[in-house]
């Protein structure tokens, strides 16, 4: 029952180029057999995390940014690995955010909301082991999901959801993967440099999910 903590994941570190960026952790873990791998949004979320890991049996994996990651309000402080956070209600399109991309997921929403478009915003903590429940319901209900994480597009959250989508039957949602690159970055530049890089600001999530949407209902 060991609890490993990675600090500094995803692109938190830019600035000091490649050999700082962590964009593979979640797929790397993962595939460890028995292990547990969380990934909090914030610091209230972090403090759910560690709680619930000394509770483990088995080994866990927890990725967390630097510090001073703005906290986002929760509808329910009810936290149990496995299970995911609903954030935020919607009846026409679903983001499904792990770790500390939650505050630009969130302001997505609030511009996809601007647009007319009803977004409920999921706060996947738990990589692994998946939600399935909440997975199937959502790939029933929304013609439209996002996932979006600070991690390579393969193997993270993303890859998680895809694999798991591959063996369903077929379902009402479309899936978009928002990540990085299956590449090193070796510019050197700031987080939000690194971001816009790959698409990983609100602007970019807002506009493919209203596209992806607006395909869908035509």
């Amino acid at each position: 029952p060991v609890t490993i903590v990675g600090t500094g994941s995803g692109l938190c570190y830019a600035e000091l180029g490649p050999t700082h960026h962590s964009c593979e952790d979640l797929a790397i873990m993962r595939m460890l057999p028995n292990m547990t791998v969380l990934a909090p949004a914030d610091e209230v979320e972090l403090r759910q995390c560690l709680r619930a890991a000394l509770q483990q049996s088995g080994p866990v994996y927890i990725r967390i940014g630097k510090k001073g990651e703005a906290v986002t309000p929760k509808r329910s402080d009810d936290f149990e690995i496995g299970r995911s956070i609903t954030v935020r209600d919607g009846s026409d399109v679903c983001l499904l955010s792990t770790g500390i991309l939650l505050p630009t997921v969130m302001q997505a929403a609030d511009e996809l909301s601007a647009l007319g478009v009803s977004v409920r915003v999921e706060s996947f903590h738990t990589v692994k082991p998946l939600d399935l429940g909440t997975l199937s319901e959502v790939f029933s209900s929304y013609s439209v999901v996002g996932v979006v994480e600070e991690h390579n597009k393969n193997g993270g959250l993303g890859g998680s959801v895809a694999e798991w989508l591959s063996s369903q039957p077929p379902m009402k949602g479309r899936m978009i993967s928002f990540g990085t690159g299956d590449e090193f970055m070796h510019e050197v530049g700031s987080q939000s440099y690194a971001r816009k890089k790959y698409g990983l600001t609100a602007e970019n999530i807002c506009r493919e999910i209203f596209t992806a949407n607006e395909q869908k209902r035509s």
